[in-house]
């Protein structure tokens, strides 16, 4: 069972996720930001994160790179409002594997998730 970290202000968001996703093959935890979410990415107990942001705010950038610091391989995946290609192009140089716009379909969600851990080694 893999362990999905979201961070996200409000928890519907992780709900969401939990409702698309199969259980049997995910825990989905939920945090509202880096402070609560600290000890899970220092003990290494979550294997891919998914952050709720606006990218029309700089501070995404600040975020992932605290969650990148903190957590440097862990698969960081960006739900975001709205698709502005400046803050994008952010997500993806502060390390983000892959930058989703809302509302994303729960089948494109998995599908991506089942690629971040049946990649070849040689794609990281």
């Amino acid at each position: 069972m893999k362990t999905l970290l979201v961070m996200a202000l409000h928890p519907e968001l992780a709900d969401s996720i939990r409702a698309g996703l199969n259980p049997e093959m995910y825990r989905i935890l939920h945090r509202t930001g880096l402070e609560e979410a600290e000890g899970l990415l220092a003990q290494g107990f979550v294997d891919a994160c998914v952050v709720d942001i606006e990218l029309t705010n700089m501070q995404v950038v600040w975020l992932l790179e605290k969650v990148r610091r903190r957590a440097p391989r862990l698969p960081l995946i960006v739900y975001a409002g709205a698709r502005q290609w400046e803050y994008e192009e952010e997500a993806y140089l502060q390390g983000a594997n892959h930058v989703l716009i809302k509302p994303v379909r729960p089948k494109l969600l998995a599908t991506l998730l089942e690629r971040l851990w049946t990649a070849p080694a040689a794609a990281s």
